[in-house]
């Protein structure tokens, strides 16, 4: 339970969202890449990150990041709920939830991760 803020599982060949992951991700995209490249790869992403995945290309080509391995849109996500109840009680629940398109009119959400403090 102690590791469980620093360890996230997912299944294989889920693509990275470049616009939200945090250096320590971006350094592990390939093998080799140095502290100094993924300084560069977050310069060029910016505070309002790449719109699309087009704009990765020049970074991803320069850096061999496989393509297939960035995204800029999100299928994970974190789901806080905070209660406080009539008498002063308060509850807080997190999941991290995959979203999943099988039906794009009807999207499925899948709990990964459920924890309650």
């Amino acid at each position: 339970q102690k590791l469980t803020p620093y360890i996230t599982v997912l299944p294989e060949n889920v693509p990275i969202n470049l616009n939200t992951c945090d250096e320590r991700i971006i350094h592990h995209l390939t093998p080799g890449l140095k502290p100094s490249q993924v300084k560069k790869i977050l310069f060029a992403r910016g505070d309002e990150g790449f719109s699309t995945n087009q704009e990765l290309f020049a970074i991803l080509e320069e850096f061999k990041i496989p393509v297939q391995n960035i995204t800029t849109q999100s299928q994970y996500f974190w789901l806080d709920i905070d209660i406080t109840s009539p008498s002063k009680r308060h509850f807080h629940s997190r999941y991290l939830l995959y979203r999943k398109l099988k039906d794009k009119s009807k999207p499925n959400r899948v709990v990964v991760l459920q924890q309650f403090n």
